[in-house]
């Protein structure tokens, strides 16, 4: 319970969504939880995107579509969770959206985004059901949404290194002005317990 402690976080890639590390790299074996606060809703393919107004605030997605440094295979734990993929596609419903580099500067635990083009990209963006084992590619962007106010967790085991890997993501949002206070924190034990006890384990 220790090391489990030591390797977790709060408010990992969004708020409201904790980490817990059961196995340390290589071979990465995590829980991921939506608290009931969690801002996963705000990446549901449904909520359209005006291609006049650029989206600010809740119109902007939470996690961004997004690759892998590795194979990843997802697994339902509680509650209703969804794979969020997108296609370029202009004949169909789509989502404006624009590509961004995640960049850690050197001796710096904080990065940032930069954007890389700065023309909306119509992304076609469907969600699916995680009712059992998927695995993901590494290099296959996908996002994950859950409706509002609804806990949920998940695996996630990680695979073989991609090694033409790069931190490549596509939102909506203005990455480029985006802030990391409050994101990765420690984990305490008051919080692991409460998670733990979300998900039906019992110290």
């Amino acid at each position: 319970m220790d090391i489990v402690l030591e390797k977790s976080l709060i408010n990992v890639h969004c708020k409201g969504m904790d980490s817990i590390v059961v196995k340390d790299a290589p071979g990465m074996v995590r829980i991921f939880v939506a608290r009931q606060d969690h801002e996963l809703w705000r990446n549901d393919p449904d909520r359209r995107v005006s291609q006049v107004v650029i989206p600010l605030g809740d119109d902007t997605w939470s996690v961004a579509l997004h690759k892998h440094h590795c194979d990843v295979t997802l697994m339902p734990i509680l509650g209703d969770v969804y794979n969020v993929m997108g296609t370029p596609n202009v004949q169909a419903e789509t989502t404006l959206m624009r590509p961004y580099r995640y960049k850690t500067p050197i001796g710096s635990h904080e990065g940032k985004f930069e954007l890389l083009d700065t023309t909306w990209i119509n992304l076609h963006l469907m969600k699916y059901p995680l009712t059992g084992p998927k695995f993901l590619k590494a290099n296959i962007p996908h996002s994950v949404y859950v409706p509002k106010n609804r806990p949920a967790a998940w695996w996630i085991w990680e695979g073989a290194e991609d090694p033409n890997y790069m931190p490549t993501v596509w939102s909506n949002d203005e990455l480029e002005n985006f802030s990391f206070e409050g994101y990765n924190l420690p984990m305490t034990e008051e919080r692991l317990q409460e998670t733990l006890q979300l998900i039906g384990v019992r110290r």
